[in-house]
């Protein structure tokens, strides 16, 4: 093969490139090696010595090429390596005839062509051969001659030199350039090395840029936060580096290589900062973003070094165990380090590879957990000065001894015996070579997230493995009418190993609400507390899966880890009778429990309780910012515990008792200060929540207050006495009204419990099938005259819901209900969008306009007031729900899990749909209650016709168009504005935080005109407009110095309203409803309800963010006990149509609020 200097040099250049690769690798292979070992042989050395050993190879490894550079202009020399030659010196052999050989040759006309016939042997013709004569260097050879191109004529045989399978050499003055297979591998491996380093740095790269986005759509921290990083930055001695939040985060990190940022999640409640920023700023003091890009540059570079990985992996370790170690050394908590270390990675994403976090590689957690809660382990966070001296001077003895490991090769020379290949053949080969495609994207498999085994460890607090540790596995989901008992899937081994996969139902997909499902996990370990987890954050923690279900999961490569909390005090208790009488074989269940000391979760253990009677010290409080939060309390702790969904099958999992015959119980294995929310049951009782706490407590009486406690509620301590009250169970029969028929399997549950309203969730514990004679049995009601049952069916025959009240507190033994139901009509159909068919999940309900006729024949049709959320959507969007043949409206509201919402882009769609069609926009005055359209996405008129089985009602929904937004600001570059308060653009949220660029208004039904608000706080800026769907675009919101309202709201005596909040809008009809009627802006410390402007103790109210040539109107509401139940009531109006002036702070003075009869 003949090549051309462009050829020769692109040759020598990969044949260089490969030679300097393998040097490398055989050099970086030493150095690696060294320091590896060293680590190994010194396993005493702390985590600090280890990251010098580390970072020390790391550099060695850089430099040792140039050092071998260095050597070799120095005159020194060391050991080679011999590598194969990647061209020759191929001799064109002269076909001068000459006597003495005979080797034949055939001859072409056309060897490019492809294979040929073989050649008549009487067209065969004979060359001689002519010794050959020795090589010459590669600068002697004529190019000219050794590439010509030589015709010469042999008896009636034209023939081309260059076409010959096999020709004679050439003299010296012809000879021609070769390449060897070993440079067509030279050729291959330079391109291969520059494209996956090439793709690497690109990769890099394009982190960055993500990294760059992500900090500046951030936004900034809370004057707390920032207060508490800048006093650890003080202790660390670093400079105070920049603090953002992002909804795209899912744990902090460190970034920054000029300019350091510190990235936190978006909700930071349940972080412990305090260390956060420890870890984070030691990262900072020890420069590993920095070290962090080395090292991932030489991956780049060096990628086919796999010791360079393992380099890189201990490197990770080792800084993750020094940051771990700044914060043991600061005062840290071993035990509660370690658990907020396995909370964040089980719900952390795969990290970024420009940043370092408090989590990084999963496979290491483990370690660093063990590690953490080795009491007997001292803490290693800098390394002694002759140690580093010592390792220093290591690495540059090893970069100089192995810098003499050079490569040589030999110049290029003719080998006679060698058969050179014909350019024809040569050119056929390389033509039969395939192009390297790109290597396609790996396709998702088959299998769901249940397909793959589920491998962990349970490890105890006191860092001993957990043998015989049970793992119970459960699914529930909403509306769960028969909810599945757990399963026990797998039992730890000796070395607290379990692993299990979890049952996969049939027809999952299509089962209705499937898509609500969740799985869960409890493990309880002899010895320890019991601990909550789910399949999804196990598989997290091994290998970075989203938390959504639904996702495809991948093969476990490690051990999830799962730590046993401490046992704590079993918590005790004695219940009585009102009378004073033992209660005897009630039954005691763990529904609920938290931390006392900080409202974690009940997979969190604490080894330090605080001290009998004492409180914590102060916390956040949920729903509220923590510049304004109050210290955290008792009432906050009770709220946090109530407020949460139990997942009903776990009592079955956690640990239960009966009471004995003194009355009294004991739970163990609760944990260390738990907070508990119990049930007890018995058949002579009512069943009873009780809120305890396995500590010694006096009794804490909290009254009702405007957040979860809706009733007055006790928490009681260790060895509590609680009298339960009577219980009169109800019985009864449930039967098909028009034929006298029982119906089997129908459910029977309260609506209402001595007044207080029963949902479907969290008291399905009253819950009761009938059995084969259609009888049922409820026990537990309180004696009471306002108990209302609802009867209803989920099988094929279209019964319609029913309602009945009981007064068990005139009954003797039993209260006997009977209940009718009557078969309707079966309404059929689909909820989808209207423009491509995709399905929409959630839950329907029915209502009927008044029908004295039906409501007559069918005794408790009217009551069945608390018949929402039983019929659901399946996977397609499909549904039936039974309704009467009388007309009714049907109304959808979307209720998809969390990660769907955006997928699905739901909040694209107005609500309200398709309450044109039926009249009224604001209110339908059904059965068996109003309804408001704008509560629900859809609603659809049903009037079936009589005779009729079923009707068909589908739901098509359509987006609407989007309008955007342009804020302009007098004077100022609206693209430098920060994060503006923005009320309107969706009908859904309320006030949101958006940038400039994200002021998009959607879901606007076809005629609505919607206010738009808009707030700058920081400089007090606002400014309104109002938008419909035929706006000219963009609308421009022209913003100007807001005004205030303040005053004091006082009662008829003067005293201070001290209690209650300020609503927007007036009572009275006609009043502070017009069309320039404005939204103030959100109180700065409130998430929830933030329009409700509270009171402080002297009665006084402040409003922002009014717009000037708009009208503001407050009414005043407080919360109040009500028909025996917690809500706000209406005091009075403050005032109506108000107006401010640019700027202007307008002081009301004492409003009285007058008592409303």
């Amino acid at each position: 093969m003949n090549l051309s200097d462009v050829e020769l040099l692109l040759l020598r250049a990969s044949s260089g490139l490969v030679s300097f690769g393998v040097n490398w690798l055989l050099q970086s292979t030493l150095l690696i090696a060294a320091g590896l070992l060293a680590v190994r042989a010194l396993h005493r050395l702390g985590p600090a010595a280890k990251s010098a050993v580390y970072r020390t190879y790391l550099v060695a490894v850089v430099l040792c090429p140039l050092a071998t550079f260095a050597l070799s202009i120095g005159g020194v020399s060391g050991w080679t390596l011999d590598l194969p030659t990647p061209y020759v010196f191929e001799p064109v052999r002269d076909p001068t005839p000459a006597s003495g050989n005979t080797n034949t040759v055939v001859a072409s006309s056309d060897w490019r062509s492809g294979p040929q016939s073989p050649v008549e042997p009487a067209t065969s013709q004979v060359l001689p051969l002519v010794p050959p004569e020795p090589a010459l260097p590669l600068e002697d050879v004529d190019h000219t001659d050794a590439s010509r191109h030589v015709t010469e004529t042999i008896g009636d045989t034209k023939m081309q030199l260059a076409d010959l399978a096999f020709v004679a050499p050439v003299r010296a003055e012809s000879r021609s350039l070769g390449i060897r297979f070993y440079g067509l591998l030279c050729a291959g491996l330079a391109l291969v090395w520059m494209f996956v380093t090439g793709t690497h740095w690109w990769w890099l790269l394009q982190a960055w840029r993500m990294l760059s986005r992500l900090q500046r759509s951030a936004v900034s921290v809370d004057a707390t936060e920032a207060e508490c990083c800048r006093d650890v930055a003080g202790q660390l001695s670093v400079r105070m580096p920049k603090l953002c939040r992002s909804p795209l985060v899912s744990s902090p990190f460190l970034i920054g290589i000029r300019e350091p940022v510190v990235m936190l999640p978006e909700d930071t409640s349940d972080l412990p900062l305090r260390d956060v920023f420890i870890h984070e700023l030691a990262h900072l003091k020890r420069h590993d973003v920095h070290w962090l890009l080395l090292r991932q540059v030489c991956q780049a570079v060096l990628f086919f070094q796999p010791l360079l990985w393992w380099l890189g992996r201990e490197m990770e370790g080792a800084a993750e165990d020094v940051c771990d170690d700044h914060v043991l050394q600061l005062g840290g908590s071993r035990l509660d380090f370690a658990e907020s270390l396995v909370g964040i990675a089980a719900l952390s994403t795969t990290p970024l590879p420009t940043g370092v976090g408090m989590i990084s590689r999963r496979s290491l957690l483990e370690q660093r957990v063990l590690r953490i809660i080795d009491e007997s382990r001292s803490v290693s966070t800098r390394v002694g000065r002759l140690l580093l001296i010592i390792v220093l001077l290591s690495g540059i003895a090893g970069t100089l001894i192995v810098g003499l490991v050079g490569l040589s090769s030999e110049t290029a020379h003719a080998e006679a015996d060698d058969p050179p290949v014909p350019r024809s053949e040569q050119e056929s080969r390389n033509s039969a070579l395939p192009e390297s495609p790109a290597a396609p994207s790996p396709k998702p498999t088959a299998t769901t997230e249940n397909s793959s085994p589920i491998h962990g460890m349970v490890v105890g607090h006191d860092r001993k493995v957990a043998p015989k540790a049970n793992v119970y596995w459960f699914r529930t989901r909403v509306n769960d009418l028969a909810p599945m008992r757990p399963k026990l899937l797998a039992t730890t081994d000796d070395r607290g190993h379990f692993s299990f996969t979890p049952p996969t139902p049939a027809n999952v997909s299509e089962e209705t609400a499937s898509w609500m499902m969740r799985e869960h996990v409890v493990v309880v370990a002899p010895g320890y507390a019991y601990t909550t987890l789910s399949p999804i954050s196990l598989r997290a923690q091994l290998n970075g899966t989203n938390h959504n279900p639904g996702i495809p999961g991948l093969n476990a490569k490690g051990r999830a880890i799962v730590i046993a909390p401490p046992a704590g005090e079993p918590l005790r208790g004695r219940l009585v009778t009102i009378d004073g009488q033992p209660v005897v074989g009630a039954t005691v269940r763990i529904r609920h429990a938290i931390h006392i000391r900080d409202n974690l979760p009940l997979a969190s253990f604490d080894a330090t309780p605080f001290p009998s009677g004492q409180l914590p010290p102060p916390g956040p409080v949920q729903g509220e910012t923590k510049s304004v939060a109050p210290s955290l309390d008792w009432r906050e702790r009770l709220s946090s515990l109530i407020a949460r969904i139990e997942p009903v099958p776990q009592r079955y999992a956690f640990p239960s008792t009966t009471t004995n015959e003194r009355g009294e119980f004991q739970l163990p294995n609760i944990g260390v200060d738990r907070l508990v929310q119990l049930l007890a049951e018995g058949d002579n009782i009512e069943s009873t929540e009780i809120i305890a706490a396995n500590r010694k407590l006096d009794k804490i009486e909290l009254s009702a207050d405007r957040r979860q406690i809706h009733r007055p509620m006790t928490i009681h301590g260790n060895d509590f006495l609680l009298a339960v009250g009577p219980s009169v169970p109800v019985q009864g029969r449930v039967f098909d009204i028009d034929t006298g028929e029982p119906i089997v399997g129908a459910f029977v549950r309260p609506c209402r419990a001595a007044g207080r309203m029963i949902g479907n969730r969290g008291d399905e514990h009253f819950m009761a099938r009938t059995d084969a004679a259609g009888r049922y049995k409820i026990t537990g009601l309180p004696t009471s005259e306002n108990n209302t049952l609802l009867a209803f069916t989920m099988g094929d025959i279209a019964y319609v819901p029913v309602g009945r009240y009981v007064d068990t507190s005139q009954a003797a033994e039993v209260a006997d209900t009977d209940m009718g139901l009557k078969v309707g009509v079966w309404a059929e159909g689909r909820v989808f969008d209207a423009v491509s068919g995709k399905p929409f999940t959630g839950n329907v309900n029915y209502y009927w306009f008044h029908n004295e006729e039906l409501e007559a024949a069918v005794p408790g049709l009217k009551y069945s007031d608390m018949a929402d959320g039983l019929y659901y959507t399946n996977s397609r969007g499909e549904f039936r729900v039974p309704v009467l043949p009388s007309r009714g409206i049907l109304a959808y509201r979307y209720d998809g899990v969390p990660f769907a919402r955006r997928a699905d882009g739901i909040d694209n769609f107005p609500r309200g749909l398709g309450a044109d069609a039926i009249g009224d926009k604001n209110i339908y005055y059904t059965m068996p209650g109003s309804i408001i359209p704008s509560n629900y996405n859809f609603v659809a008129v049903v009037h079936p016709k009589p005779g009729d089985k079923r009707v068909r009602i589908d739901m098509p929904m359509a987006a609407s168009p989007s309008v955007r937004l342009q804020v302009v600001v007098p004077g100022g570059d609206v693209t430098e504005l920060p994060k503006l308060e923005v009320y309107g653009l969706n009908d859904r949220w309320g006030w949101q935080e958006k940038s400039p660029r994200e002021l998009i208004v959607e879901d606007l039904l076809g005629d609505e005109k919607r206010k738009v608000f808009v707030y700058l706080r920081g400089a007090g800026l606002a400014g309104a407009a109002v938008v419909d769907r035929n706006s000219n675009q963009p609308v421009s919101i022209k913003l100007a110095p807001s005004g205030s309202i303040s005053g004091r709201l006082v009662d008829e005596e003067g005293e201070p309203i001290t209690d209650a909040t300020l609503v927007r809008g007036s009572y009275y009809p006609n009043a502070g409803n017009d069309a320039r009627h404005g939204t103030w802006a959100k109180h700065p410390g409130k998430r929830v309800s933030p329009t409700r402007i509270p009171v402080d103790e002297q009665g006084r109210f402040k409003i922002t963010g009014l717009i000037p040539g708009w009208h503001y109107s407050a009414r005043v509401s407080a919360l109040r006990m009500v028909r025996n139940q917690m809500g706000n009531k209406f005091l009075g109006q403050a005032f109506v149509n108000e107006t401010v002036e640019p700027g202007e702070a307008r002081e009301l003075g004492d409003l009285v609020i007058r008592r409303r009869e």
